[in-house]
């Protein structure tokens, strides 16, 4: 064998015939690590044959490679220290079989120190570094109990490597490898992260944990499965020994649903943020009466800037006229979370501007602790123009009738809100002749307002192009459907001819009236048909009643039959009818404090 040691100091064929004998696995390298000799102890131990080892690098060679794959760093380190070298190398055949070497290597010179070689000698030491073969069962029945059998995903990892030593049944199934497969594998494959930042990640948690060995480290992870489908994983890993060697007991959760949820939050979060920034409307959060949010029409409104506001007491903006009345509210959302229902307050900013403001609320959750959340909507302007259209309504419903010297009329008008859905109206055809309208449109308020308005004008035009109030109705019904959409009308429609001495009545919604003859006996008359705008082609009744002096007649919409019972007029006498209405009216607001509907009496008697 051409290796040249024939000036080295020691003789060759004595060394071989040593090696041949000897019990150690020995081999003899060149100075470039070149194989020259091993022994057959090597060849048993490693399952190869001479002649592939002869002339290859010795770390080149897979089946020792792998096997010292953790310990080349420690063998080049004891060849590049260019003397002798001695120490024990754990070699792992199995996630719980280990196997011990002791390592000798020596250097190879010639007289000069120039080194021309190296002889390594190993010798298996498991006998002495292994526990005894019944407690190492014992240890592997205790690992089979705490990791095979155990129903959360686990992994045993190398933490140098990040190579995965073991896998139980529960990883398996979640991850879709088998138990071979996954010893294969290094964690970096499963997860998303770049190598070395798993890698690095794990020796950081290695050297966290050199002192503290169990504790683990919980952490937000990617991981992909085999079918490729990426579910998010918390991980908590921690050092453990296991058969003399530190490796990194891994549990893994499934924690893909609940991010998913906290995802949705997050997104939910935000468009209620962005919703809340751009509301039109001011909304204030506060806590226990003390502003902590307030977005930028907030900020507006109540005339500062977002940094003044927050810190303030919601009750500093508050008008004293409302003040009692919003302290209580404050009390009934923030103790005992009671939600807020609409209410109109007064405030008043630092400028001294009142304004009229809508305000409703609930109780809520804000950064963790106990808040109300209140919309506040500036209604002033609003409260201005229902203003000006209650007091138009008001003159409206204080219209006299057109020939006053022909009749006494009396009213009785009760709104159930601010603006009312009731009215009357008269046109005056002639000295003799006035038709009337007596009217309940569908809604209230504003909304109300502008159907009573509409509802004017096609009474008007139907008077001056018909003049009799079957075809005023029918007129009207017809303008209803083309203008008012849904919006329908009850009415009923009369005229009193005072030349001939008759009321013609056209029911329309409003199907019923109330008459009295002179010596006070009452009679109730129906007049069948739809409100106007429901249907296009329809019949409307009409009835002719005759009528002289000190007759009275009685139209009401249908909030005043919630007030009186028709039952109970045959024991008055007409004149004391219209004061006992008033009575009655007064008595269901102040018991009720709120109409079920707006209450309109209409009583002529003719002079």
């Amino acid at each position: 064998m051409d290796f040249n040691i024939d000036e080295a100091e020691f003789d060759l064929e004595d060394f071989i015939k040593i090696f041949e004998l000897g019990s150690y696995k020995s081999v003899i390298l060149d100075d470039k690590l070149t194989v020259k000799y091993v022994n057959n102890t090597f060849l048993k131990a490693f399952n190869c044959k001479r002649e592939e080892l002869i002339g290859e690098n010795l770390f080149s060679i897979k089946s020792i490679s792998d096997i010292y794959m953790n310990y080349k760093t420690d063998i080049r380190e004891a060849i590049n220290s260019e003397g002798k070298w001695s120490g024990e190398l754990e070699i792992e055949t199995s996630a719980l079989s280990i196997k011990w070497d002791k390592v000798t290597v020596m250097s190879i010179k010639k007289f000069d120190d120039i080194i021309k070689g190296y002889v390594i000698v190993a010798e298996e030491i498991s006998n002495y570094k292994n526990v005894s073969s019944m407690g190492f069962k014992k240890c592997q029945e205790h690992y089979n109990c705490i990791f095979e059998q155990n129903h959360l995903i686990t992994l045993l990892l190398d933490p140098c490597s990040g190579n995965i030593v073991d896998a139980n049944l529960t990883a398996c199934n979640f991850y879709g490898y088998k138990e071979d497969e996954f010893r294969k594998k290094n964690i970096s494959d499963l997860d998303l992260l770049p190598k070395e930042t798993v890698l690095k990640n794990l020796n950081s948690i290695a050297r966290e944990d050199n002192e503290a060995i169990g504790e683990t480290r919980g952490q937000y992870h990617r991981h992909r499965l085999s079918n490729g489908e990426i579910r998010d994983v918390e991980v908590f890993s921690g050092l453990v020994f296991m058969a003399g060697k530190k490796l990194l007991y891994t549990v893994v959760h499934d924690i893909s649903d609940r991010k998913k949820a906290e995802n949705l939050l997050i997104e939910s979060e935000e468009r209620y943020r962005l919703l809340v920034e751009m509301s039109p409307d001011a909304i204030v959060v506060y806590c226990n009466g003390i502003v902590v949010f307030a977005n930028e029409q907030a900020s507006l409104k109540l005339g500062m800037n977002h940094s003044e506001l927050i810190g303030k007491s919601i009750l500093e903006f508050i008008h004293p006229d409302s003040l009692e009345v919003a302290k209580e509210r404050v009390y009934k959302a923030q103790v005992k979370r009671e939600p807020l229902p609409l209410m109109t307050y007064k405030l008043i900013n630092p400028i001294g501007d009142i304004l009229e403001i809508e305000v409703v609320g609930a109780p809520l959750i804000y950064e963790g602790k106990e808040a109300v959340q209140v919309i506040l909507r500036d209604v002033t302007e609003r409260r201005k123009e229902i203003d000006r259209a209650v007091k138009i309504q008001e003159h409206r419903q204080g219209l006299p009738f057109p020939l006053e010297n022909r009749v006494d009329m009396k009213t009785i008008y009760k709104p159930a809100k601010l603006l009312s859905g009731d009215f009357y109206l008269f046109n005056k055809v002639s000295e003799d002749v006035v038709i009337g309208l007596l009217g309940d449109v569908q809604g209230k308020g504003i909304t109300a307002a502008l159907s009573i308005s509409a509802t004017k004008v096609i009474f008007n035009d139907g008077v001056s192009i018909y003049k009799n109030p079957l075809e005023v109705v029918q007129y009207m019904n017809r303008e209803a459907q083309k203008h008012l959409d849904e919006e329908y009308v009850s009415c009923i429609c009369f005229e009193m001819d005072f030349k001939a001495g008759i009321m013609t009545v056209v029911g329309a919604g409003i199907n019923e009236f109330i008459s009295a003859n002179k010596k006070g006996v009452w009679q109730r008359t129906t007049v069948k048909g739809p409100p106007l705008g429901m249907f296009e082609e329809v019949k409307f009744e009409q009835v002719i009643i005759p009528f002289s002096k000190g007759e009275i007649f009685n139209f009401y919409s249908d909030g005043m039959e919630f007030i009186f019972d028709y039952n109970r007029l045959n024991k008055n006498s007409g004149e004391l009818v219209h004061e006992k209405l008033k009575a009655c009216l007064e008595e269901k607001i102040n018991t009720q404090a709120k109409l079920q509907d707006d209450c309109t009496w209409l009583s002529i008697k003719v002079l």
